[in-house]
């Protein structure tokens, strides 16, 4: 299955959660908001929020310092 994170094409072995991508991808979800278009997911709803094949998401982490 194909997502898009912050415009680059990923590949998942099979269609799953977010949080399941998310571990796939080895991404950290610590200090994260992730969008589906303009839509904000909630992080309590990662673990059943099914992703679609061409999801487009934003991934915006929080840094310190400004």
């Amino acid at each position: 299955m194909i997502i898009y994170i912050n415009d680059q094409e990923k590949i998942l072995k099979e269609a799953c959660s977010l949080s399941q991508a998310l571990n796939e991808l080895s991404i950290d979800p610590h200090g994260i908001a992730i969008a589906s278009g303009e839509r904000i997911i909630p992080k309590k709803k990662w673990d059943s929020y099914q992703l679609g094949e061409n999801e487009q998401l934003t991934i915006i982490r929080a840094t310190c310092g400004g």
